[in-house]
Order: C-alpha cells, then sequence, then structure tokens
C-alpha cells in the first residue's frame, strides 16, 4: 500500500508541476495521506476499496 500511495505522490507531484505550482513537492509529501483518506471515504460509503487501487 505504501508503495501505491507512493506511486500516487509522484503523480500529483508530476501534475502540480506540469501547472507551474510550487507545491510539487508539498503534493508528494501528502500523496500517501490524500490516498489513504479517499481509501477510508470509500470504506465508510461501504464500497471495496481494493478495486481502486490496483
Amino acid at each position: 500500500l505504501a508503495k501505491k500511495a507512493r506511486k500516487r505522490g509522484e503523480k500529483l507531484a508530476s501534475t502540480a508541476r506540469e501547472r507551474g505550482a510550487e507545491f510539487a513537492d508539498v503534493a508528494a509529501a501528502r500523496g500517501g495521506e490524500l490516498a489513504e483518506a479517499a481509501r477510508e471515504r470509500v470504506a465508510e460509503a461501504g464500497g471495496k476499496p481494493k478495486r481502486r487501487w490496483r
């Protein structure tokens, strides 16, 4: 899971960089948190989060 979260962070960072944002590194650092929050939200809604992260 950590690896996937890191990948997501890199993805966020790259999109931020493309937009010329200064917070690219912050996005990379927060990527894991955002992924976790989204996973929790899906779980609360009674969905199956694992399918979305493969």
